[in-house]
């Protein structure tokens, strides 16, 4: 975009996800013509087309995707340590870990140098999935690996962590922070966790 379509802008906010560092580690390469594959093309088809659908029954038909999640629901309840905390992409502890970030930070300097040379602010921030807020990790491998690289690199770093995760509160507690700020049984944001989002990012954006 910058070399080819001669964009300028003057900041580029990257939002680090827990499950890039395993996606990563497991499901990209980049092969002989620099390009961004799947390691197994075949199963990210599918996963495409299941994730396709979904997202067109959400955008476009609420109340058929919120039934068929309740039927879901009702089949097959989400047990409650599944609900909460038990998001195995988001332990950060795994096999694929180390070299998930390895390989996170190799292009993450990549990006940086094409920020540098061309004077655009490169800024990151991350925040929490519901596990790291029911085990209040607070100071979680993802907040140390990049609060370090930003450091280092002296570019500014939005954590949002300390925001959505409390130590020492009752797991009631969690479950209210979780509940008001994410969808149901799921990872992402609902309205209040895009607006905390929203409001956060502007603060932070503005000093």
């Amino acid at each position: 975009m910058i070399e080819d379509q001669g964009i300028k802008f003057s900041d580029l906010v990257v939002y680090i996800d827990i499950s890039d560092i395993e996606d990563e580690a497991i499901m990209y390469l980049i092969d002989n013509n620099d390009n961004v594959v799947s390691k197994n093309k075949s199963n990210l088809s599918t996963f495409i087309l299941y994730d396709y659908i979904k997202l067109l029954l959400q955008q476009n038909t609420l109340i058929i995707f919120n039934s068929l999640s309740t039927i879901k629901q009702i089949i097959k309840p989400t047990p409650e340590h599944i609900k909460y905390k038990s998001f195995n992409r988001a332990r950060l502890d795994n096999t694929y870990s180390n070299y998930g970030f390895e390989e996170s930070i190799k292009y993450m300097n990549k990006l940086y140098e094409i920020c540098t040379k061309n004077q655009i602010n490169l800024i990151i921030a991350i925040y929490p999935w519901p596990t790291q807020i029911f085990k209040e990790d607070l100071n979680s491998k993802q907040v140390q690996i990049w609060d370090n690289w930003t450091r280092q690199k002296n570019i500014k770093f939005i954590n949002y962590f300390p925001k959505l995760v409390k130590v020492n509160i009752s797991i009631e507690e969690k479950k209210k922070i979780i509940d008001k700020f994410y969808f149901k049984n799921d990872v992402h944001f609902n309205i209040n966790g895009n607006k905390l989002m929203a409001d956060y990012f502007i603060k932070n954006f503005k000093n």
